[in-house]
């Protein structure tokens, strides 16, 4: 990875509220994001064995919107 300088991550952008876009073709944005954005900014760290699991779909999540603030 740091020989190439890439890190790649799937995120799923149907989960309301963890992840998603603003926009149809608009960029990521949403917790599993600011997960991956800070994860990529520590190269080079001890190895370690993660698993994100995502939570169970939920009708809770429907018209849940996120913000920054």
């Amino acid at each position: 990875m740091l020989a190439r300088c890439r890190l790649r991550i799937a995120i799923e952008p149907a989960f309301k509220g963890l992840s998603f876009r603003r926009r149809e073709g608009g960029s990521m944005v949403g917790l599993d994001v600011e997960y991956a954005e800070a994860f990529a900014r520590h190269p080079g760290e001890a190895p370690a064995d993660i698993v994100w699991s995502a939570l169970p779909p939920s009708a809770a999540f429907e018209g849940i919107a996120y913000s920054r603030a």
